[in-house]
């Protein structure tokens, strides 16, 4: 369904000037501009609230009544754009992960997209480019007091590859987990031979932290070494 398009100030909105918690729980506030296009949604977590989509991030506020219809999470790159994946997605996910360039990174496949992707509460976004569904990413996080961070996974249909959506993809989503959710951190764990992943990830401004010994089995029973790489919110920058 579509999401509900108002004014800042109309129906039950917060007005002029008021102050909306950030998407997270670290998230700053922000301020609405007068007459500021919002797009919102209901919230799961607390009767009469919403969220409110301002141009690549959602914000929590309460409402007085519901809106009129229920939106998904988009985020807009410069080249794709990320929503929250449906199960319809599912056919495409799979089509992907079948292809032997994927299926080589991703050992064991995806055992059931459907049944992950009818979670409520799931974090798996569907990456499209100029219509087209090419490739899935998702994030979870850490939010323990003392250790707070998140992680990233990815995959691009081979159909699609080498026109840059992977890494527009990889840096809507930093942006978001580092301007909107509040992270400082941000990991991300490709095995050590893929190359063109650990390529783009430096492109992106991902780090070598280290090699994860026998971090994933391989289907002869064997292990292969994982690279741990990580992105602080200091050094990102969402135009390189």
């Amino acid at each position: 369904m579509r999401a509900l398009t108002v004014l800042a100030g109309t129906s039950g909105l917060p007005g002029r000037g008021q102050p909306c918690r950030g998407y997270g729980p670290h998230a700053p506030e922000r301020r609405f501009r007068p007459q500021e296009r919002l797009v919102v949604e209901p919230t799961l977590s607390r009767l009469g609230g919403c969220r409110v989509y301002l141009g690549h991030a959602y914000y929590s506020v309460e409402l007085m009544g519901q809106p009129e219809a229920v939106g998904n999470v988009e985020l807009y790159g410069q080249r794709v754009v990320l929503r929250r994946a449906t199960i319809a997605d599912a056919p495409a996910f799979r089509r992907a992960l079948n292809t032997a360039e994927v299926a080589r990174w991703w050992e064991g496949g995806w055992p059931d997209p459907e049944g992950d992707l009818a979670k409520l509460d799931h974090q798996l976004l569907a990456i499209v480019a100029g219509g087209d569904l090419v490739g899935m990413i998702q994030w979870h996080q850490v939010c323990d007091p003392v250790v707070r961070f998140a992680g990233i996974d990815m995959f691009v249909h081979p159909d699609y590859h080498r026109r840059g959506y992977g890494s527009d993809a990889l840096r809507t989503l930093l942006r978001w987990l580092f301007t909107d959710v509040g992270h400082h951190r941000v990991t991300i764990d490709p095995a050590i031979d893929n190359v063109a992943a650990i390529r783009c990830y430096e492109q992106c401004g991902f780090r070598r932290v280290g090699v994860m010994r026998q971090y994933e089995r391989t289907p002869d029973d064997g292990y292969r070494d994982g690279l741990l790489m990580e992105l602080l919110a200091c050094d990102f920058r969402a135009d390189v």
